[in-house]
């Protein structure tokens, strides 16, 4: 049975690879180079090899949900892993030490590369395969899913060049993505008078346009020594992946003040958290106001698979809701019915939904006084900030995604403090009438 050069139905690498092992009795190195290239094929971002007492499970992460792929008998765990620390050259006999490498193969007719990261478990080692395939991602500023106006405000910020942009979110909201187009933009219309420059752990994607740097803690190279460097090298825009101590965000902040734009990330729920965070840092009122320029809050939510999506009549008990959201209790919806391009789930890749906070005189005043976060988020709805709630319900409106995506995205806390907001703009217009 030959190898199949094309994209399989999950349920398929199962069949193909059960009957290669139990009848065939394929290589290992065989079903390793199976699993890697089926979950490029369907646009995975991770592939993970997971042990248990008697089963070796692997499935893949696509569009942030995990799918089963392959469960084999736990005989087959050593070899697989071993498999993989080969291919990435790693020492296939550590078995107590977490370790992570990088290999290359080619899929179809391009060429991939892969993170293989390990680590021990108590019931055997755990590997995660992180696929980077240059061609699913996307560093294109138009085609993040911010609508036009917002992007266009967005940009004006960017290009000015100056202050802090600060991008937030929990883990695997697409913060990196977004820097990452943002500096191709960069690149693109100021490459003649901008010097840009990143700091990463790690880089995970090499784009050969500007010099990016890579933090090595062993060496004693942290995101605040690669900064102090960086600061010496006359550059227009540096790009931080990460603040995640008081040192580097202090750096971070003053470099904005003295006419360099910082472009970093912040683990964080909502844009105005992002100020109270970074005053939480122990960083002045006063530079925070002055050095940030703008953030963005940001989360995915799956898009409407286009080949079987419908449109539906939303049911009774959300009358109300929608009346409420929408103007309109009888709106049609859209959702996807399930076919074999989306692997019958009914979404096909991803899309943001964002907040975008730019500084005004009014957040500066606000900043200055130490309001609440729930203060600076009125102050920046106020000054024209729409916030991640209402993007979402425009992106369910258009028919990108679904309400039910929206929810599960933005969590049941962040959902419930949107709601209530909205509930309260509500009623004032309604007073006001």
């Amino acid at each position: 049975m030959a190898m199949p050069d094309r994209k399989l139905e999950l349920s398929e690498i199962q069949r193909l690879l059960i009957h290669r092992l139990v009848n065939e009795n394929a290589e290992i190195s065989e079903v390793v180079d199976v699993v890697i290239e089926q979950g490029t094929r369907h646009k995975a971002s991770d592939i993970h090899f997971e042990a248990y007492k008697d089963i070796l499970r692997i499935r893949y992460r696509i569009d942030g949900f995990f799918r089963d792929v392959l469960i084999l008998p736990a005989e087959h765990h050593d070899r697989i892993i071993a498999r993989l620390k080969v291919m990435a050259n790693l020492n296939a006999h550590e078995k107590n030490q977490p370790q992570d490498g990088r290999i290359s193969m080619d899929v179809g007719n391009k060429r991939v590369d892969f993170r293989i990261s390990t680590v021990p478990t108590v019931t055997g080692e755990k590997a995660v395969v992180r696929v980077f395939d240059s061609t699913r991602f996307v560093f294109d500023l138009d085609k993040l899913g911010m609508y036009p106006e917002i992007q266009k405000r967005f940009e004006q910020v960017l290009l000015g060049l100056q202050g802090s942009i600060i991008v937030a979110g929990p883990t695997g909201s697409g913060k990196t993505t977004t820097l990452y187009a943002a500096l191709q933009k960069l690149a693109k219309l100021k490459s003649d008078c901008a010097s840009i420059i990143t700091i990463e752990d790690p880089v995970e994607v090499n784009f050969g346009i500007f010099p990016q740097m890579e933090i090595r803690k062993k060496l004693g190279l942290t995101f605040a020594d690669c900064l102090r460097a960086v600061l010496r090298q006359d550059p227009e825009a540096i790009m931080v992946g990460e603040i995640r101590d008081p040192e580097t965000c202090e750096i971070a902040m003053r470099a904005g003040l003295t006419g360099h734009l910082v472009l970093t990330t912040v683990h964080s729920g909502t844009a105005a958290e992002v100020i109270t965070r970074v005053l939480d840092m122990g960083i002045e009122p006063f530079i925070v106001a002055s050095s940030i320029t703008a953030v963005i809050a940001q989360r995915l939510v799956r898009l409407i698979c286009p080949k079987c999506k419908v449109a539906y009549e939303a049911p009774e008990y959300m009358a109300d809701a929608l009346e409420k959201w929408f103007g309109d209790s009888k709106v049609r919806l859209i959702k996807g019915a399930g076919c074999n391009r989306c692997n019958h789930v009914g979404y096909y890749g991803r899309t943001a939904i964002s907040e975008l906070l730019v500084m005004g005189d009014k957040l500066r005043s606000a900043i200055a006084a130490k309001a609440s976060t729930n203060e600076l988020h009125k102050t920046a709805r106020a000054e024209g900030m729409v916030p991640l709630f209402r993007d979402g319900l425009r992106k369910v409106r258009d028919g990108y995604t679904t309400m039910e995506e929206v929810i599960r995205a933005l969590g049941a806390e962040d959902y419930l403090r949107q709601e209530k907001s909205f509930q309260g703009e509500s009623s004032e217009r309604s007073g006001a009438k």
